[in-house]
């Protein structure tokens, strides 16, 4: 069960076409400068954001 005290915001990023790296770690910034923009909505510390994630290509289908 999750904790009550985290938010939790699912953020996703570009694949394909084109398949470039930069695509995805702009897409990134993107979404983790739209949560620090409304974080005080969610009832979120702008500065207290940590962020974690995985490689696509580690999924499995």
């Amino acid at each position: 069960m999750a904790d009550p005290s985290v938010t939790v915001f699912s953020a996703e990023y570009r694949l394909a076409p084109p398949p470039r790296r930069q695509d995805a770690i702009e897409d990134v910034k993107c979404a983790l400068g739209w949560i620090r923009a409304t974080a005080g909505e969610y009832g979120v510390a702008p500065s207290n954001v940590s962020i974690a994630g995985d490689s696509a290509a580690a999924s499995s289908p």
